[in-house]
């Protein structure tokens, strides 16, 4: 997109490559980079990232504020972190919201990544939001599990089976973000694993803008991720590069067919 001449711009995670690297040329706190195109690069993976890179940290220290999570009583895996104003997920709302308005006036092409940490593990809501649920439990439906149902799945996949409910707090959500989801309690597992079931695999994508064709449901073709730049190429009218696997979704968005034919 940069070399199309659009000024690119990024607040949050970009995890093309491993965010911790075993390198023994690189610190093992910072994720490896290569020229990316992003001229305003506001990096941060995660509120708790230890890389001094961490614009998210930086700019924590710059409004004199520092937070560490705090265990909820009652779950093994939902905490507490900083209120809503120095979140992180606000302060990468705000560096989007910054960008867009100082482009707001120019005539050159823009793009933004935003990309929120959360819905993430660990599970740190801000402690206000948290207490607007924590009356309702009872009202939560559980996740989907019955006793047994792992014994046939090999070790790595029971790996992380026990103690997945905790105590007596479960906080079940529907997990979306843009690498993976989690399985929030559902085979009686937290986190992720190397198995693929649907509520680790399905991942929303939404598209919106001139030209989209808009639709109730969910399109039935199987898409991924690898997907993505080759439809941003084709919006924009570049050319895909060389070596590109799969295929622009574009026809699909403007209520065309899908590559393969199927509507």
């Amino acid at each position: 997109m940069a070399d199309e001449g659009y000024t690119c711009g990024l607040s949050g995670k970009l995890h093309i490559s491993a965010r911790d690297p075993r390198k023994e040329d690189r610190p093992k706190m910072m994720e490896r980079w290569i020229e990316d195109g992003y001229a305003n690069f506001n990096w941060s993976h995660g509120s708790q990232h230890p890389s001094p890179a961490n614009e998210y940290q930086l700019w924590l220290r710059e409004q004199g504020a520092s937070y560490e999570h705090t265990p909820v009583d009652g779950s093994d895996h939902v905490q507490t972190y900083a209120p809503a104003e120095h979140h992180q997920t606000t302060w990468c709302a705000e560096r989007a919201i910054d960008f867009m308005e100082k482009c707001a006036d120019k005539d050159e092409p823009w793009l933004f990544s935003v990309n929120m940490f959360d819905p993430h593990h660990p599970f740190d809501p801000p402690r206000e939001y948290l207490e607007c649920y924590l009356d309702r439990l009872d009202k939560i439906p559980l996740p989907n599990y019955e006793d047994g149902e792992l014994d046939d799945k090999p070790v790595f996949q029971r790996i992380d089976h026990d103690g997945a409910y905790g105590g007596d707090l479960l906080v079940h959500a529907d997990m979306d973000d843009e690498d993976h989801r989690d399985y929030v309690g559902q085979y009686e597992m937290m986190r992720k694993t190397a198995g693929v079931p649907e509520s680790l695999i399905r991942i929303l994508m939404f598209f919106h803008g001139p030209s989209v064709e808009t639709s109730e449901d969910a399109h039935p073709v199987h898409l991924s991720l690898t997907d993505v730049m080759p439809t941003l190429c084709k919006m924009v009218g570049t050319s895909i590069l060389e070596g590109v696997q799969w295929k622009s979704l574009w026809p699909v968005v403007i209520g065309g067919k899908h590559p393969t034919g199927v509507r």
